[in-house]
């Protein structure tokens, strides 16, 4: 049954407008953050649109007080946006060469390690991040290295600067 007005109520059978009571009394009470705390409220609209005012519902429910901190919410989201943005970072390709596995690096340093065995013209054939086959020296695959440690070690800087600058209002335009 639908009750779009007091008169409906009015008009419903009793365990219809015993349960609808229910709900109209249930929407009143509630609590919202505000200054950093949690603050008791009475919310009247629902309850006036049917022409009831608080004192109609002397036993209403109130709910239990919440025990988290919606601004740790933020700051928890925003720490894993710099975490993932400082991921994505540290593991893009570097001259088209695929970093972003333990494995890739591992295939790189393999290759370093034994480039003489490997290739003995001094030349390796590797495949890119676009699947294209490339030839490469070992300069060029211990440069790849380098740049990664390089590019690790200046995200996890900047990440820590932007971690102890986080507060739920922090704008940062990244």
């Amino acid at each position: 049954m639908i009750i779009n007005s007091r008169k409906d109520l009015d008009n419903a059978p009793a365990g219809v407008r015993e349960s609808f009571m229910t709900q109209l009394a249930a929407s009143i009470n509630r609590w919202q953050w505000q200054d950093g705390k949690w603050s008791a409220i009475q919310e009247t609209t629902t309850i006036g649109r049917y022409g009831f005012t608080v004192s109609d519902f002397p036993d209403a429910f109130v709910p239990d007080k919440p025990t988290n901190n919606p601004d740790n919410v933020v700051l928890e989201q925003r720490r894993e946006y710099l975490k993932d943005k400082r991921n994505a970072y540290i593991s893009a390709p570097i001259n088209s060469i695929q970093v972003t596995t333990s494995e890739d690096r591992e295939n790189i340093q393999g290759a370093v390690d034994n480039f003489e065995l490997l290739y003995p013209d001094g030349t390796a054939y590797w495949i890119t991040v676009d699947n294209n086959i490339v030839p490469i020296a070992k300069a060029d695959l211990e440069a790849v290295i380098q740049t990664y440690v390089t590019r690790k070690a200046q995200a996890f800087n900047h990440y820590g600067q932007l971690l102890s600058t986080l507060t739920p209002e922090s704008e940062w335009g990244l």
